[in-house]
């Protein structure tokens, strides 16, 4: 998730600031503003039983910038202008930007050790405007938020999952540009990328 292991909401504010100085036409994450009226989400309890995974994720290993290829992201970016790692307090990160600033802007986003899963995913809750949980990604205990209250249907989601039973990886889609064909579905492009996220760590990408 966009936070930082402290728990606080100010990452994903500080990747749209990245954003929004390098694609200042309308690909940039807009301004992580909370709105009147956040959603609710169900608190979190601790799990039953222990978490199990198709496969643990050596995220120490993974290249924020390099996990996913051209090819992957080309459904959602187009053509890719360039891949900026940052290096936040929740963990390393990138930021793709497409060639086209009408198209989306990619960031993934990796949180080494940032505490037990799935609770310490699910605990996220309160920091988002949207938040929910959502099916497994490909097997791994997922979640999607936002920093507007009706984040995946203007524009903007962030998919995160359970790489390890302390890790976590997300990937966030985010366009200022309503006429996207994906402006108002944006969980489905973000949800795609996190699935090649996972087949590629799988691999020792």
């Amino acid at each position: 998730m966009p936070h930082a292991p402290n728990g606080t909401a100010g990452f994903v504010a500080g990747i749209a600031a990245v954003g929004l100085a390098t694609t200042a036409c309308s690909t940039a994450p807009p301004a992580a503003a909370p709105a009147a009226a956040p959603v609710s989400a169900p608190a979190s309890t601790p799990s039953a039983a222990p978490l199990v995974l198709p496969a643990v994720l050596d995220v120490a290993r993974i290249d924020a910038c390099t996990i996913l290829t051209d090819d992957e992201l080309r459904p959602v970016t187009g053509a890719i202008d360039k891949r900026k790692p940052t290096n936040p307090a929740g963990g390393p990160a990138c930021l793709i930007s497409p060639a086209d600033l009408s198209r989306p802007s990619v960031s993934v986003l990796l949180y080494p050790h940032i505490g037990p899963q799935p609770d310490r995913l699910y605990d996220s809750a309160a920091h988002y405007p949207y938040f929910a949980r959502t099916a497994p990604i490909s097997g791994y205990p997922a979640v999607h938020s936002a920093q507007g209250s009706d984040g995946p249907q203007t524009g903007e989601c962030g998919t995160a999952f359970s790489a390890s039973p302390v890790d976590e990886i997300e990937v966030y889609v985010v366009t200022t540009n309503d006429a996207d064909p994906h402006y108002t579905a944006m969980c489905t492009m973000s949800d795609q990328l996190a699935r090649d996220v996972i087949t590629n760590a799988a691999k020792g990408g």
